[in-house]
């Protein structure tokens, strides 16, 4: 039998992806969300093997302000992956067992251990919940000012909100708003919760856990599971999607090549 033929094509097949979506919605969720809905602002290169696709990366240039590449598919290296990473400065968010080839290929780097967290069902009902709700327009001020009086990675996509069209729900603390989550990704079957943040002074009091299992009860309502992506050496935050129900199903290495950003 001769060998395999390997190639890099720009692109991705979209029937393709919507298959592996079926069979593993939390893997494939950003990529088939931004090829929908944010096409200008993704670029896909895929990996074929004897013409037939096998793995990708999915590059995302919005927020921040360096590409963002997903390798997907493969969980060992592969030198036309490798050199398809865009150059340096960039956040690569890779299998664990690819991270060191990444390290060799765009030192120096940073990189940091994140798990991928499914919940099953509806979150676990917890004591003492504090007020939480969905944000509407109305609320956008006070979104965008939490953003902007903590400038970190997880409150940028905040700073420019759109609540018309984006599902975002706040936990509030004697009327104020102290801790925010947005639903990322809203797919039929799967729903990603991204920015979930607490204000530092409010922290350890169940805020972010409120904006958590809201965010979830919505996404159950409509039949689709909730999912995120936790540091791993972040044992409060992972220790509280644990208490609602999250169980690990993955867990890859966020790479920070020349970026200064942190997950």
């Amino acid at each position: 039998m001769p060998p395999s033929t390997d190639t890099i094509r720009e692109g991705i097949d979209a029937t393709w992806l919507e298959e592996l979506e079926r069979n593993d919605p939390v893997t494939h969720a950003y990529a088939l969300w931004d090829l929908k809905f944010a096409p200008e602002r993704v670029r896909f290169v895929t990996l074929l093997r004897d013409g037939t696709p096998v793995a990708y990366l999915l590059i995302w240039y919005g927020v921040p302000h360096v590409p963002v590449a997903q390798w997907i598919g493969l969980r060992t290296p592969h030198p036309l992956l490798l050199k398809a990473l865009p150059d340096r400065p960039l956040i690569a968010v890779v299998p664990e067992e690819v991270a060191e080839a990444v390290r060799i290929a765009r030192a120096p780097i940073r990189s940091y251990p994140v798990e991928v967290m499914v919940l099953g069902r509806a979150p676990r009902a917890l004591p003492a919940s504090p007020p939480a709700r969905r944000l509407t327009p109305a609320d956008t001020p006070a979104v965008r000012r939490l953003a902007e009086e903590h400038e970190e990675l997880v409150t940028t996509a905040y700073r420019t909100v759109d609540l018309e069209r984006e599902w975002v729900w706040g936990a509030f603390d004697r009327g104020k708003l102290v801790a925010l989550a947005r639903a990322g990704v809203r797919l039929p079957k799967v729903w990603m919760l991204t920015g979930i943040f607490t204000k530092p002074s409010a922290r350890g009091r169940r805020f972010g856990s409120a904006v958590t299992a809201l965010g979830a009860r919505e996404a159950a309502s409509l039949g689709a599971r909730a999912a995120l992506v936790v540091r791993s050496d972040n044992e409060a935050a992972r220790h509280m999607y644990e208490r609602l129900g999250f169980t690990t199903v993955d867990r890859r290495v966020w790479i920070d090549a020349g970026s200064g950003a942190t997950p």
